[in-house]
């Protein structure tokens, strides 16, 4: 594990620390500054402005010069705390809603465009809200440009995570050519599957899952028992009753899903029936 970095010490620029004139003094300044560096931002003004209410210390000038903070905000932590740091939160440095506004607040129709320009390239689990992309951050922030919409990378990673997108790994190889109308089509059925939804249609989604052996062989998962079922060492299809083949049917628009089981892993002939 990395330590953390040593915070910046002020080195005092008074007249005193500068000409060594008073070293006892020197050394009481360079002591301030090194307990100043160990508190966080509020902590730092309240202290000096403190010092700045007793008889006899230096003024706000000179405290300025010795801590490095600037004139106003010695004045501004002994304000604070002649008001009794009314207003002020305790579990934090800053008042809620300070900084600059964020890239959605600036620009209202940002988010809008985002989500119209990566609706067409999304692609993952239609019974989760897991989602992904297939293009780029930067194919995404030309795009955005396009419509006059100027935003950095980590926003937009920001804002598609906002919306339960997350990052995914290729685990395969490109193997072949691709056919040249083959990103058209998927335009096509995204085309198609927004009118019918539009129109109050259905659009089902159907797919088939892991293919499963019916007989006496082992599964992940585990149950409560005193002793462990035995099962057969080989997995040999011959062995088995049969092959069972579980089909999803999923309607987007409604969020309602059937699960089949059948025997046939053509989507043309059980698929169909299932429907």
């Amino acid at each position: 594990m990395g330590s953390e970095s040593e915070p910046t010490i002020h080195q005092c620029e008074c007249d005193i620390c500068r000409t060594d004139t008073d070293l006892a003094t020197a050394q009481h300044y360079q002591q301030l500054n090194l307990f100043l560096s160990r508190l966080n931002e509020p902590q730092r003004r309240w202290y000096v402005g403190t010092l700045s209410q007793k008889l006899g210390n230096p003024s706000d000038r000179q405290l300025s010069l010795i801590t490095g903070l600037d004139e106003k905000t010695v004045r501004r932590g002994r304000q604070e705390l002649e008001d009794g740091l009314a207003g002020l939160p305790y579990d934090r440095q800053r008042r809620i809603g300070g900084g600059r506004p964020s890239a959605e607040e600036q620009d209202p129709e940002l988010e809008t465009d985002l989500l119209d320009i990566v609706s067409p390239n999304t692609a993952g689990d239609p019974m989760s809200s897991r989602k992904w992309l297939n293009c780029r951050l930067v194919d995404i922030q030309e795009r955005l440009a396009e419509r006059d919409h100027r935003v950095s990378p980590p926003v937009i990673r920001r804002l598609l995570k906002k919306y339960d997108y997350r990052l995914r790994a290729n685990v395969k190889e490109r193997e072949g050519k691709q056919h040249p109308d083959r990103n058209r089509q998927f335009e096509y059925v995204h085309e198609q599957e927004t009118k019918h939804q539009t129109a109050g249609q259905p659009a089902i989604s159907v797919d088939t899952k892991k293919k499963e052996l019916v007989g006496n062989f082992k599964n992940p998962g585990r149950m409560w028992c005193q002793m462990p079922e035995e099962v057969d060492i080989h997995d040999f299809p011959s062995d088995a009753i049969g092959r069972a083949v579980p089909y999803g049917i999923y309607d987007q628009q409604y969020n309602r899903g059937t699960a089949y089981v059948g025997q046939s892993a053509a989507h043309i002939g059980c698929g169909p029936r299932s429907l």
